[in-house]
This record gives structure tokens, sequence and C-alpha cells, in this order.
């Protein structure tokens, strides 16, 4: 069996992570207003999608999936994380999603096993 820790699918596959946490955004969230009572199950859906579609691909990575969901107002948010990792196999994707009423973060972290 093939070392993939030596191959080229080890590294941190972000236009994979793009495009499975940008469809799992929309279709969450597409033409749905702020809505505090189902803000809670709009995260919980979205993250288990993404992590789902992520171990699909079965590269050798754990994902870890975060989301933040905020109504627009005048109000501003400041994140922040930190890692200490392998810089060069390990990697993170950010996706920021916004409609008129609201404004959403998914966060992504691969950590190459």
């Amino acid at each position: 069996m093939e070392d993939l820790h030596n191959t080229e699918e080890a590294t941190f596959p972000v236009d994979d992570v793009r495009n499975v946490v940008k469809d799992a955004v929309v279709k969450v969230l597409e033409g749905k207003a702020y809505d505090e009572d189902k803000v809670q199950e709009w995260i919980d859906v979205i993250n288990s999608n993404v992590i789902k579609k992520l171990c699909a691909l079965q590269t050798p990575f754990k994902y870890i999936s975060t989301t933040v969901i905020m109504e627009k107002k005048l109000a501003n948010l400041h994140c922040s994380c930190s890692a200490l990792w392998d810089n060069v196999n390990d990697g993170n994707f950010v996706f920021p999603w916004e409609n008129q009423s609201l404004f959403c973060l998914t966060t992504i972290f691969g950590v190459q096993l």
C-alpha cells in the first residue's frame, strides 16, 4: 500500500475544502433571513455536512469545522485562532459568506494523520 504521507495527496486539499464548505453554507443559508431560533440548527447542519463530505475525500487528515452565524447589525466581529502544527502538511481554510440579514464564517482545520 502506498504511503500517503509521501505523496501529493498528503497536501491540505484547499480547493476541495473550498468547494465543500461553499456548497454546505450556500445550501443551508441561501435565501434565509436571520432567525435566532434556527441559528444553532443551521450551524449543526453546516458543520455536519462539511465533515461528512471532507471525510468522503479519503485524505489523510483529521478535520475540524467551526461556524459562526450572526445577524447583520451595526456590530463588528473579530475572530482569531492559533495552532501549533506542521505548516507544510497541515492547513486551514476560512470561508466568509453573507446576505442581507446575516453573516456566516466557517473555518476548517486539517491536521495530517
